[in-house]
């Protein structure tokens, strides 16, 4: 005779659920958005006679600041 296993439930506890991490939370993907946009306008003002690139590069390196320091604020403040 077989032995009957018990099985988990589908549904997660809320300390599954509070444990649980996120690539992609609004705070960060705001930060991404702020800090892309920040970063954009001050190299545009800072650079404004230099070549084009630098401006989006500078721009970029905003918005992975933006979005770390969104998903630091995400995970240490939960929603």
């Amino acid at each position: 005779m077989a032995k009957i296993r018990k099985v988990k439930s589908v549904t997660s506890s809320a300390t599954e659920l509070r444990n649980h991490f996120e690539l992609l939370p609004l705070p960060a993907l705001g930060g991404l958005v702020f800090g892309f946009l920040l970063g954009f306008i001050a190299a545009e003002v800072a650079f404004y006679v230099r070549p084009h690139p630098l401006h989006w590069a500078v721009a970029a390196g905003g918005g992975a600041l933006g979005y770390l320091v969104g998903l630091f604020y995400a995970n240490r403040h939960p929603l």
